[in-house]
């Protein structure tokens, strides 16, 4: 038995290993022997069990809630640049925004970082998400020095969209944080 699906029915793209994941999680009657990802259809080939109506239907439910955009499985994001706060409420200075799909991550980052004040200290946190702090580095360091900071951690994504970012700030109001040479990356493991 061979079904046609035409690409415009996929209101989010075709993806085909997801979608060959979701068809097997669909708990069809029949079986899939084959997918072919064409110019403007996909090809689903399989035994004649298929060919019934609650399988039809699984099929098109299936088709109708595919998500196909595509994930990635590594990223890197870079910001040379200067950033400065006297804030003791933490600014983000960079972030990166990835879709993923989903199992173990390694996510390391880097920058250097310096407070222009004795006394102070150049709080950062690395958060996904805005809602789960994976590491909370603090540096004291006179205003001429740039200590670099860094570190990693595997943590568990689900599929989906995540924002990974690191933010910074001072521990006294008026004294002057900064970070510099920014770099997060994520892959998964």
């Amino acid at each position: 038995m061979t079904l046609d699906v035409k690409k415009s029915d996929f209101s989010k793209g075709v993806n085909l290993p997801m979608f060959e994941d979701e068809l097997g999680a669909a708990s069809l009657t029949g079986k899939i022997t084959n997918l072919v990802d064409g110019v403007t259809h996909v090809t689903i080939t399989g035994n004649d069990a298929l060919n019934n109506t609650t399988d039809r239907g699984k099929i098109r439910t299936t088709v109708r809630d595919h998500d196909g955009t595509v994930s990635v499985e590594s990223s890197f994001t870079k910001d040379e640049t200067t950033s400065s706060t006297t804030n003791t409420s933490y600014q983000e200075k960079i972030k990166v925004s990835v879709v993923l799909s989903g199992g173990d991550y390694i996510i390391e980052w880097y920058c250097e970082a310096q407070i222009g004040d004795s006394g102070a200290i150049n709080q950062m946190q690395i958060q996904i998400d805005d809602t789960e702090i994976i590491a909370e580095p603090e540096i004291m360091a006179d205003s001429l020095t740039w200590a670099p900071v860094h570190g990693f951690d595997k943590v568990a994504l689900l599929s989906g969209s995540h924002d990974i970012d690191l933010d910074f700030k001072t521990s006294s109001s008026g004294k002057t944080a900064k970070v510099k040479r920014v770099r997060i990356f994520i892959r998964k493991i």
